[in-house]
């Protein structure tokens, strides 16, 4: 809330408990503080972030923030986190060095969080929410919307996905490599941790050294991360790129990771996967159930880049022919730029002209 009060807009915050028990915070931006926005709310929306990330995604990089561009817009944004974020780590009896506060997937965020959160707004505005959820927020999305339909139905307007992981059987090959060998660094990471990881592994200091403003200090900073998910060095921003990864980092569940991770050798949308015995004993099945993305009710846009390498356009267009079959209406906008990755959903350069923009064109015709 500091940054957005820093920045000269208004915030509430506000708390909620998910029905097994963990408290997330929710920030809420009423209006902007641009002349010619109203100094009343406008209609809701959510945005939800991803792995590895919390609701800071949307507000650190001064006009190119989402958030402030909806608020200056005329829109009520609320800023969600989910369950062990930065700003969602309690729960009524787990702490959060307890191995069982971290044992959740995208499943128990969409199944849990998301009808929490949604609930509040409504409650708040008696508003449908448009909602936007980056990369696991719109996989949560489809969670929520394949198990709750009605309660989605009745409170969500679109979902609006900005590169959804929800089939990642196309993923680059270094994902594949990972997914296989994963069963074999999953335990140890167990045994050493109280079941999270930090998704950047060098110290502050290392990171305020190497992750500055001089080119080859980003593009050391942006390596790893590249090979991953793509390359656009083009994009790269030396104005906010520094910040967003000092202070926009957050605490991944692994087993939210090794969720993702079984999903890549499979063609299917499916529950976490406990081995047979103990699916046996969860599900009544030695496999995990499909999601039914029959049952989703609400209209969906999907963006994605085409560079992307975990959300590829062949995953979207995956999860938007499972969609049509079913009847559903879901469109894709291809973003214009060759490059675009996993990763410049929130930090390219040129965002606004090439997401931004879009966006803000598509909720104003609902």
């Amino acid at each position: 809330p500091d940054i957005i009060k820093r920045h000269g807009y208004p915030v509430e915050t506000y708390e909620v408990v998910t029905e097994d028990g963990y408290i997330l915070t929710t920030f809420r931006i009423p209006y902007g503080k641009n002349p010619t926005s109203k100094k009343q709310p406008g209609k809701p929306v959510l945005l939800q972030h991803g792995m590895a990330t919390n609701s800071g995604a949307f507000i650190i990089r001064n006009e190119k923030s989402l958030g402030f561009i909806l608020a200056d817009a005329g829109y009520d944004v609320w800023l969600g986190n989910f369950r062990g974020s930065r700003y969602s780590k309690s729960h009524i009896y787990l702490k959060s060095n307890e191995s069982e506060f971290w044992d959740f997937t995208f499943h128990e965020i969409g199944t849990y969080d998301l009808p929490a959160q949604l609930n509040l707004i409504y409650k708040n505005t008696n508003k449908k929410v448009i909602y936007i959820g980056y990369s696991m927020g719109a996989t949560s999305a489809y969670v929520y919307s394949s198990v709750h339909a009605k309660d989605a139905l009745d409170k969500v307007k679109i979902f609006i996905n900005l590169a959804p992981p929800v089939f990642v059987h196309y993923a680059s090959l270094p994902f594949e490599f990972a997914s296989r060998i994963w069963p074999i660094l999953k335990l140890p990471l167990r045994v050493l941790t109280n079941g999270e990881i930090s998704p950047r592994p060098l110290p502050d200091i290392l990171l305020r050294l190497f992750c500055s403003a001089l080119p080859f200090q980003i593009k050391m900073c942006q390596f790893s991360e590249m090979l991953l998910f793509g390359i656009d060095y083009e994009q790269a921003d030396p104005e906010t790129l520094p910040i967003t990864f000092q202070q926009n980092s957050d605490l991944v569940s692994i087993k939210a990771l090794t969720h993702y991770l079984q999903l890549v050798l499979s063609d299917d949308f499916y529950h976490f996967d406990y081995g047979n015995t103990y699916n046996m004993q969860i599900y009544g099945s030695p496999s995990p159930p499909i999601y039914n993305l029959s049952k989703v009710q609400v209209p969906s846009y999907t963006f994605v880049g085409k560079n992307d390498l975990s959300a590829t356009k062949e995953n979207v267009y995956a999860l938007d022919k499972v969609l049509r079959e079913e009847g559903k209406v879901h469109h894709i906008h291809v973003v214009d730029h060759e490059n675009f990755n996993h990763f410049d959903f929130l930090t390219a350069k040129d965002i606004t002209s090439l997401l931004y923009d879009h966006i803000l064109n598509l909720i104003r015709q609902l």
